[in-house]
């Protein structure tokens, strides 16, 4: 939004900040690079008091009815969900950096990789909470570090997590 800012362009100085929260689930998620071409930082929303091997809670649905139950081989585990998001928000906002590469305004509103920033929630579930995050950002690191089109927001790239309290943050 600063580098638009200051910039005589096409976009008559217009600044942008877009909020979408998929909840988890699916279908919004792969209709994540349709609404997120210029996506500049990915804020990630974690729980984490859940294990990356236990299914996610996300429900898959086709044709209006749940495809899933407990235990269903259906639902994706956390860690897939989570790669699933970063890979289609990171590989959208790469195929929109290729198709404008040669536009001069365009190619500079969005930066080279996709940055993500990581927040952990759910804290007072956790046993052990610096355990959790420390398990929670070693696995997004994997993750971050696995994927070409994107890289942590944090100094050096190095994957932090950023704990807040929910319950505070919805009173």
């Amino acid at each position: 939004v600063q580098q638009c800012s200051g910039k005589d362009n096409h976009l008559e100085g217009a600044q942008w900040l877009y909020l979408i929260d998929t909840g988890g689930q699916i279908a919004f998620q792969k209709l994540l690079p349709i609404f997120m071409p210029f996506a500049q930082v990915l804020i990630l929303v974690v729980n984490i008091s859940k294990e990356f091997s236990s299914q996610s809670t996300a429900l898959m649905h086709y044709e209006g009815e749940d495809l899933v139950d407990d235990g269903s081989p259906y639902r994706l585990t956390v860690e897939e969900v989570l790669k699933q998001i970063i890979s289609s928000i990171a590989s959208g906002m790469q195929h929109f950096r290729d198709s404008y590469k040669d536009h001069e305004v365009l190619r500079d509103l969005v930066p080279e990789k996709l940055q993500i920033l990581t927040i952990g929630t759910h804290g007072d579930e956790c046993s052990d909470l610096k355990k959790s995050k420390r398990v929670l950002a070693k696995k997004l690191a994997e993750i971050i570090k696995g994927n070409d089109d994107c890289e942590s927001i944090e100094v050096d790239h190095v994957v932090r997590v950023r704990e807040i309290d929910g319950r505070i943050a919805c009173a």
